[in-house]
């Protein structure tokens, strides 16, 4: 034989849930946009290197960083340093010069980390 377990009387809960979004409600209005907070980078929970296109995106980010860089430095130097000092406007241009190629290593830096 089984036994019964009492049952519990039932409760209307429709009204408690209705009071309860009333009171939210009156809190915030309707048209109030709530931001939410994103990361910028998920975290990551194993050791798995990260993934090839990634990785280049990465590099592309600073080649196009590194040669921004040398184009100011030219025009830079060209336009306003050399009114002041031609010697300063040939030094930045020769550390301009410098930036392509380093540039390009970076691009093309397959490094194994």
């Amino acid at each position: 034989m089984t036994q019964r377990t009492p049952t519990a009387p039932v409760r209307d809960v429709g009204d408690e849930q209705t009071s309860a979004t009333r009171q939210l409600t009156k809190e915030r209005p309707a048209s109030t946009v709530v931001p939410v907070r994103h990361r910028e980078r998920p975290v990551r929970l194993t050791d798995v290197p990260p993934g090839l296109s990634e990785r280049q995106a990465t590099r592309k980010r600073w080649y196009f960083a590194i040669m921004g860089l040398c184009l100011l430095l030219i025009l830079l130097a060209w336009n306003v340093v050399r009114l002041y000092s031609t010697t300063a406007a040939v030094v930045m241009s020769a550390a301009a010069a410098v930036l392509p190629p380093i540039a390009a290593v970076v691009a093309n830096w397959h490094g194994d980390s």
